[in-house]
């Protein structure tokens, strides 16, 4: 799809947009829009993942490694529990106690399954936790559907002490089968309850489509997928580091966790033309079928519309308005650099 690039000069912080077409539906709910922010050395390089629609809905995307103490937890992946329970139960008790976050890497939602826009919940956050399970050798892009042994750790001696035979979530990397085919096959061969795909390129994000090859998956449709989400490829390596270095024992499991947190981005005007919005996370996004605002973490925003062009080179191309909101870090929009593509 069509999109543009922008970045702030004095903080560095940029922003990546694309326009997706969902679906061959031609309504308008079936455009989202995909926000790649990195916010640059001055605000810690933190980088992060908005999905929005075309009804001023959006979602953040993040993935969480976390050195879980069973001792607090127990041991959740292997429960009986239905997730979305055993999850209600850590959000009242003990979410945050016994528990080191690693690291945290924006992600990408795939647009199948529960992470399809149109499948997500406004009000809640769609979380899924689980222990992480590196590729398996000989099926690193989780193109088989041959049952897998899960390990929590590489001690072989102990390892039926470790063996959690019901829900993870798998590490895959892009290539040979589509990503609903992975996502179907990680289900069905290591009972995955969410699949995180390392794209190929090193710092680079989109949303996965659906679909299945003639050769792949038989019989399945979007029901059957679990949350699946895309990470950079260094981000994803980064990931795999994490679990080579770990030292799994009887008190520890590495986890990972799959957020995707909703946010209705509200805009205001003071008197003095002062632009002021209540969110949740950064950048704040919100998309309708007249105009796209994004609005970053460092005081500036766009405003985006995309009209008929005039080139035979592309359909479409976009105008920008940069503005100003208020916030502590406010910058002037006179420090902004911007360039556009189709």
């Amino acid at each position: 799809g069509s999109g543009f690039f922008i970045q702030h000069v004095n903080s560095g912080e940029s922003l990546i947009t694309t326009m997706i077409d969902g679906s061959s539906d031609t309504q308008q709910a079936d455009t989202y829009v995909l926000v790649y922010s990195s916010a640059g050395s001055d605000l810690s390089g933190h980088r992060s993942v908005v999905m929005a629609d075309l009804n001023g809905k959006s979602y953040s995307c993040s993935v969480q490694i976390i050195d879980t103490d069973l001792q607090v937890h127990g041991d959740p992946t292997c429960s009986s529990k239905d997730n979305s329970e055993r999850m209600a139960n850590e959000e009242t008790n003990t979410r945050g106690a016994g528990e080191i976050i690693i690291a945290e890497f924006p992600c990408a939602p795939a647009l199948f399954g529960p992470t399809h826009i149109s499948n997500l919940d406004l009000e809640n956050t769609l979380t899924v936790e689980a222990a992480v399970q590196a590729p398996v050798p000989g099926e690193e892009y989780g193109c088989n559907q041959k049952k897998t042994t899960v390990l929590a750790h590489d001690d072989e001696q102990e390892a039926s002490e470790f063996v959690c035979d019901n829900h993870v979530i798998s590490v895959v990397h892009r290539g040979i089968c589509t990503f609903q085919e992975k996502s179907v096959n990680q289900k069905e061969a290591a009972n995955a309850r969410g699949v995180i795909v390392i794209n190929t390129e090193d710092d680079d994000l989109f949303v996965m489509s659906g679909g299945f090859s003639k050769d792949g998956v038989e019989d399945a449709d979007d029901s059957d997928c679990p949350v699946t989400v895309l990470v950079t490829g260094s981000d994803g390596q980064a990931i795999l580091d994490i679990i080579d270095s770990f030292e799994f024992n009887e008190q520890s499991q590495l986890h990972a966790r799959i957020a995707i947190t909703p946010d209705a981005v509200e805009v205001s005007e003071s008197e003095t033309n002062t632009l002021s919005i209540t969110n949740e996370f950064w950048p704040g996004v919100r998309a309708s079928p007249d105009a796209l605002q994004i609005f970053s973490r460092s005081g500036w925003a766009v405003h985006a519309l995309q009209k008929p062009s005039s080139s035979k080179l592309a359909e479409f191309e976009w105008r920008l308005f940069l503005m100003t909101h208020d916030v502590n870090q406010g910058v002037d929009d006179e420090d902004v650099e911007e360039s556009s593509s189709s």
